[in-house]
């Protein structure tokens, strides 16, 4: 069920995957995190670029395209909010109310 409980479950993936990503105290400069999603929403995976990363490229737009960032979790940090998000697209007789609730609880979350 999308809820309040969903909102922590994501929130505690973003703490994950910053630990993981910031693995043996190292400190990076980031210049983006993104919290992704497929478009039925029914997975989520977090995403990071560094300053350097941004600086250092040739496409002018990578700060803006997280797909394309080289630095992410996977689906690890985010495996029980991802069940969650699962059960309510397959519990869901309409796919638009779905994507409604879990996008409106996403974007609560990190709040």
């Amino acid at each position: 069920m999308i809820d309040d409980a969903f909102s922590d479950l994501v929130c505690e993936g973003l703490i994950r995957a910053k630990e993981a990503f910031c693995k043996g105290g190292v400190v990076r400069e980031l210049a983006g995190v993104a919290l992704c999603t497929d478009d039925e929403l029914g997975t989520l995976y977090c995403m990071f670029v560094e300053t350097k990363d941004v600086e250092g490229s040739d496409d002018p737009d990578l700060l803006f395209t997280p797909v394309d960032w080289p630095s992410g979790d996977g689906l690890e940090s985010f495996l029980e909010a991802n069940r969650v998000m699962r059960e309510g697209l397959e519990n869901s007789g309409d796919l638009l109310p779905h994507v409604d609730r879990t996008f409106e609880a996403l974007v609560v979350a990190p709040v």
